[in-house]
């Protein structure tokens, strides 16, 4: 059975939860045809965030990695195409850091695309009546910091694994906290939209041959 590690982030800005760790707790050892996913949690740190990733990538040895963050004003699910060699914060994260306009990986390339199944996700996300959309990049956050650290990890260690970022609204409880309107989705709906993403991805694991056989 194909393993997917599928990661969360802890709540920033002042929130009291976040909608990316709300949604993939929910997903938390689901089987899923011949795949299993297994849920993890970052800080909203930069640098730590990175190395509990890729410390735990390099001791569990998934299949495939999906990444999600809450994107706030977001009103659909929103699939990157690429990470990008920057950290540049708008906010500081939840140490307390704000860098600008620094690197996330020296003498490494300007960006990294994602190796999900992009398009297979997007349409099983459309036929089941989930919004969804292709965005060109994680923005320049601790969401995009982890995405390319896990692409430049991907690059030497395994270069077919599967890869990416999903980001996600806001839920309607975090968005009527806000002073103004704000797209939301329901937690459940989130939930489901990881599900098949997670369904598509063990699909290609198997088209392409990869992953763990199953159990005899």
């Amino acid at each position: 059975m194909s393993v997917i590690l599928m990661t969360g982030f802890e709540p920033f800005g002042g929130e009291a939860v976040n909608s990316s760790w709300e949604a993939v707790r929910r997903v938390d050892g689901a089987q899923l045809d011949d795949c299993l996913v297994r849920a993890m949690q970052l800080p909203t740190v930069f640098g730590a965030a990175d190395e509990m990733l890729l410390a735990e990538i390099r001791a569990s040895r998934p299949d495939a990695v999906i990444m999600v963050g809450q994107a706030a004003g977001r009103d659909a699910i929103a699939l990157e195409r690429r990470a990008i060699n920057r950290a540049h914060a708008y906010i500081a994260d939840n140490a307390g850091c704000q860098p600008s306009d620094q690197t996330v990986c020296p003498d490494a390339p300007r960006a990294y695309g994602s190796t999900l199944p992009v398009s297979t996700i997007t349409r099983a996300l459309r036929n089941a009546g989930i919004a969804v959309k292709s965005s060109l990049s994680a923005g320049t956050f601790v969401c995009n910091s982890v995405f390319f650290s896990a692409c430049h990890h991907r690059e030497s260690a395994n270069p077919r694994m599967p890869v990416g970022f999903i980001h996600v609204p806001l839920t309607p409880e975090q968005a009527a906290t806000r002073s103004v309107a704000t797209p939301s989705m329901p937690v459940e709906r989130l939930a489901a939209a990881l599900r098949l993403a997670a369904c598509a991805t063990g699909a290609a694991l198997r088209r392409e041959g990869l992953g763990a056989l199953p159990a005899a």
